[in-house]
């Protein structure tokens, strides 16, 4: 269709043709309804004829069209003529950000409005399950006011066109790439798309790190003279810190920047919002005059221990643990948990890296010796955004006065970084000054050690030794919370007792923690778990969660249950940045990791959970609580030979514990294999008559074959027995086979669900 200024197509006028590019070219036009100028886009010739393509992107062009947002360019219409579609869109006046940013970099107050903007609009379409795949300065519109528009949004994967792989880089910028898995402009592309890997929001913090590096510096942090180097300078190359290239941007820049820009997905940004978050800290540093950046997290890193004996690990880990516990009731600070922290045990990296990785500002390390009842600690802060040391002590003690050095490590810790404590938290640290019988606090250490590792042997031994220091000091509530998380854990499976038998123990020692000590926070969280996984005492777990939460706003755990009660209740946008909350306090933690996919399952939003427990499975491909959710998730979308799959690797993982069994033998039922799924259902009746099975994990495979009078009666029996996910029974897609039956109906009234009963 050849076109010409003046000509009218439906009623637009075109003015004046106003770009050309791979996808089609663009013209100004009149829409002659509503007197306005706008944009239309025709597409190129190649793409009209492949209707595969020409559907993908009208499906596109409708999602990003419902988007709604001033940073993120308005698509009025999808028009088509003589079988030739295209798109009518907002006319917007100004230059692409490639066309403005100097050589040497772009002003800073200028980088900061763009950047915010740029970042606002990506989180806005993340939002909306939109990915852009090809964000970079040409799709980025800048008007006269400095204002930001991003392009093209959700659209690079139905208008990249094919280009041959022996294109001449010359401009990096516009080596474009596009096939059925690598689609997206070169220079901005993550390792991932350059892989042919499936890509998730993330990748656009990837190519958003490399626009924000090039509006900073004038120049891309990967360069190659040809597109097989540049793509192995993305894959294999470290960019040059953004502060060397020019000596007057914020330090907290580089890490920012040096996050965005890792290799693997799992150490960026995990959300936009993340790293919108980070831009506005920096933002408000410039403004209040402190371009430096305030150290506003940390991260204390495993104490070395130099005794030289394997046996002694226990005591540098509780010793971290304990620094950890009294840094997070810091409300002004976020403290890194401790599951992310120990992975960077006997790691020789350098500490700017892992505070990149962890999204933190400054980093606590040190060593720890015990000779006798005498302890000697040496602890470094270093500012990890600068690279420097800002303060180092050395400690030597009586084992009686550990606490007290301990806190007196933590207000040396709080005043270095100039952080103003509360009333509260000075009382807290006084309070831990406490001196303790070092035979006591041994026990409780060894506890903690063991119950970490999370293996039936290992969660075993841990309540041994916190049982040991109850017997030595009947009013040490910690050692009381350690006995209640030791029953709690996985419904008592570790111990191999009955739910009822362990919440009833969990509850009497979480109580009487809380008894001795109403400051513990894990405490109060140890009692709200079983006020809702046994009591179904809704209220009152809500009220011990938020207690918690208020005592140490750290605690990574207090969040990741909590976020698992407001799931129940169906309170799932909460629950969802409750679970995104605790993972940013345990960024590289596969727990967290998977918390987010399982939230995401209870809140239907399976696509993303798929994505999401996949990105856990990243991090730890035998992972079987990831796989489980994976395999529920691709139930509920109809895959049901990937679920089959996933449960079965899972089942295998476990060695075939009933609890993960039982999920594939639902599996086979929904996928039409109901032999298979009787011969489950025979395997855990067998199981049953030596140990502990679910009546809840039989309730559903009878369900999904259909036979709904028995699935109730095994889920009457869940309830008298109090099955360990039963309090999910508002929410569990598993069950929606139920849902209207009258005596599923009277289950949800006799455990108190009708509604949720946590509402005001």
């Amino acid at each position: 269709m050849l076109l010409a200024p003046g000509e009218s197509l439906l009623h637009y006028r075109l003015v004046e043709k106003v770009g050309e590019g791979g996808m089609g070219h663009v013209w100004r036009a009149t829409d002659t309804h509503l007197d306005r100028d706008v944009a239309i886009k025709f597409l190129s010739d190649e793409l009209a004829a492949d209707p595969e393509r020409l559907a993908r992107f009208s499906h596109e062009a409708r999602i990003v069209a419902a988007l709604s947002h001033a940073n993120i360019v308005t698509i009025h219409a999808i028009e088509e003529i003589e079988g030739r579609r295209f798109l009518v869109m907002e006319m917007l006046p100004g230059r692409t950000l490639d066309q403005i940013i100097p050589p040497d970099g772009m002003p800073w107050m200028e980088y900061v409005g763009i950047a915010l903007g740029v970042a606002d609009a990506i989180v806005a379409a993340h939002g909306h399950g939109v990915i852009h795949r090809d964000l970079k300065p040409r799709n980025i519109m800048v008007d006269e006011r400095g204002w930001p528009k991003v392009l093209d949004f959700g659209l690079a994967r139905a208008v990249c066109p094919v280009t041959a792989p022996a294109l001449d880089v010359g401009t990096p910028t516009e080596v474009i790439i596009s096939d059925e898995r690598l689609e997206g402009t070169l220079s901005y592309m993550s390792p991932e798309q350059l892989r042919g890997n499936p890509v998730d929001p993330r990748s656009d913090l990837f190519s958003l790190g490399v626009v924000l590096f090039e509006m900073a510096t004038g120049k891309r942090p990967f360069a190659g003279d040809t597109p097989a180097e540049l793509i192995a300078t993305i894959l294999r190359d470290e960019p040059q810190p953004a502060p060397m290239l020019r000596s007057d941007l914020p330090p907290r820049l580089g890490r920012i920047l040096r996050r965005s820009l890792q290799k693997d997905p799992a150490m960026r940004y995990q959300t936009a919002t993340e790293l919108r978050r980070e831009l506005e800290y920096m933002a408000e540093d410039c403004r209040a005059g402190d371009p430096s950046g305030t150290i506003r997290s940390i991260a204390v890193l495993p104490l070395e221990d130099f005794s030289g004996d394997p046996d002694n690990a226990f005591f540098s880990d509780g010793m971290t643990e304990v620094l950890l516990s009294n840094l997070s009731r810091i409300r002004a600070l976020k403290v890194i948990s401790r599951t992310s922290a120990m992975r960077y045990r006997g790691v020789n990296r350098p500490l700017t890296e892992i505070a990149g990785e962890l999204g933190v500002d400054a980093i606590v390390e040190g060593s720890i010796l015990q000779v006798g009842r005498r302890v000697r600690i040496v602890v470094r802060l270093i500012d990890a955004i600068r690279d420097r040391q800002i303060w180092s002590e050395t400690y030597e003690r009586d084992l009686g006065d550990i606490l007290a050095l301990q806190s007196d490590v933590a207000h040396m810790i709080a005043q270095q970084i100039e952080v103003e404590l509360t009333p509260q938290e000075r009382a807290h640290l006084f309070h831990a000054r406490q001196r303790v019988d070092p035979e006591v606090y041994e026990a409780y250490l060894r506890g903690r050690y063991f119950w970490h590792r999370r293996t039936a042997e290992s969660v075993r031994r841990g309540l041994a030794y916190f049982e040991q220091a109850v017997q030595l000091d009947p009013d040490y509530a910690p050692a009381y919370a350690g006995i209640a998380d030791s029953y709690i854990v996985d419904g008592g499976r570790y111990l191999d007792v009955e739910p009822k038998v362990a919440y009833d123990r969990a509850g009497a020692a979480a109580l009487r923690a809380v008894q001795l000590d109403d400051s513990l926070a894990e405490a109060h969280t140890s009692l709200a778990a079983v006020l809702t996984d046994f009591n179904w005492d809704w209220r009152g777990a809500d009220r011990e969660y938020r207690r918690a939460i208020e005592l140490n706003p750290n605690y990574a755990t207090a969040h990741s249950w909590y976020a698992e009660q407001l799931s129940r209740m169906g309170r799932h946008d909460e629950a969802v940045a409750e679970a995104r909350r605790a993972l940013e306090l345990d960024p590289v933690s596969t727990f967290g990791n998977m918390l987010v996919a399982w939230i995401l399952y209870f809140a239907r939003r399976y696509l993303e959970a798929i994505a999401q427990a996949k990105r856990t499975l990243e991090l730890d491909p035998d992972y079987a609580t990831a796989l489980r959710i994976l395999g529920w998730a691709c139930e509920e979308t109809g895959s049901h030979d990937e679920a089959i799959r996933a449960h079965a690797r899972a089942s295998e993982l476990t060695g075939g514990r009933p609890n993960f069994t039982a999920q594939l033998g639902r599996a086979y039922a929904l996928a039409g294999q109901p032999a298979e799924a009787r011969a489950i259902l025979s395997t855990l009746m067998e199981t049953a008559r030596e140990s502990y099975v679910s009546a809840l994990d039989i309730a559903i495979i009878h369900a999904a074959l259909g036979e709904t009078e028995i699935a109730l009666d095994w889920m009457d029996r869940a309830y008298e027995e109090r099955s360990d996910h039963l309090p999910y029974i508002r929410v569990n897609p598993r069950l929606d086979v139920l849902r209207n039956l009258p005596r599923f109906v009277d289950l949800l009234r006799r455990m108190g669900l009708e509604t949720d009963p946590t509402s005001t």
